[in-house]
């Protein structure tokens, strides 16, 4: 974990957005190592936090085995995520890597306005 921090800050702090290092422990899954990027708005997380490991694309990635999780605001609405797994010499998922944003502001106001408009 502590060899990875170096490489998730720089993952975040190049998108400008929050990255997590995500490690299973039981149904929960850990977050090992939680970068903020340095601008003002982002999401935050606590580094040593748990969140359930069957919700979110960290799920998709470490129980459903997908290539890539997407998470389109399933988890916390509002919030969209992508993962991919860390998968060990045997290709067996042991951690995942996660990029988490806020849903653009116009998506939550249209939705606001009125619930029947669908807006992408």
């Amino acid at each position: 974990v502590a060899r990875a921090g170096p490489s998730v800050r720089t993952i975040g702090n190049d998108l400008g957005q929050t990255a997590i290092l995500g490690i299973p422990e039981g149904a929960q899954l850990r977050l090992a190592v939680v970068a903020t990027p340095k601008s003002t708005l982002h999401v935050s997380a606590r580094t040593g936090g748990h969140i359930p490991l069957a919700a979110g694309c960290h799920g998709k990635v470490l129980i459903d085995r997908q290539p890539l999780g997407i998470d389109d605001g399933e988890f916390v609405e509002g919030v969209r995520a992508v993962a991919a797994p860390i998968s060990d010499e045997n290709g067996t998922p042991v951690a995942c890597l996660m990029v988490v944003v806020v849903t653009p502001v116009t998506d939550i106001l249209y939705r606001v306005a009125d619930p029947r408009i669908e807006h992408k």
